[in-house]
């Protein structure tokens, strides 16, 4: 009689196995997920510098030309944890365009929002595919 309980290799290594495929569906699904929960980032950063445009035009009657006269550091800004960049691209003494790139360093790339963009009008784009990313 053969009474002993618990589970062979061939059991084993079928869990193993379904396992192992259903990582594999599911992660890229999770980068998804944690590649969008950043992009606030990059948001929180342009609203930041329009703000600060907003104030500078108010004291000045026209908007800054570059961060610096924002009284950031440099003329590109990065976000907190280094995933996005951001710089003004166009600025006229009424009119002012920021974007936010995702940089090169971690994952935040490979999103499928892109570039973000904001004007002085309070209209925000983005390059990407993903038209849901505001």
């Amino acid at each position: 009689m053969d009474n002993e309980k618990g589970f062979t290799l061939t059991e084993l290594l079928i869990a193993i196995a379904i396992s192992a495929i259903l990582a594999t569906i599911a992660y890229p699904g999770y980068q998804d997920h944690v590649r969008k929960s950043y992009r606030s980032e990059a948001q929180s950063l342009l609203m930041d510098i329009a703000s600060r445009q907003e104030k500078f035009f108010t004291e000045n009657n026209r908007y800054a030309a570059n961060l610096s006269m924002l009284n950031f550091a440099t003329n590109t800004v990065s976000s907190d944890t280094g995933r996005y960049t951001a710089s003004i691209t166009a600025s006229t003494n009424t009119t002012f365009t920021v974007q936010a790139s995702p940089s090169s360093k971690g994952e935040q790339n490979k999103d499928s929002c892109g570039t973000f963009s904001l004007n002085e009008l309070g209209v925000h784009s983005v390059t990407g595919t993903n038209n849901r990313c505001w």
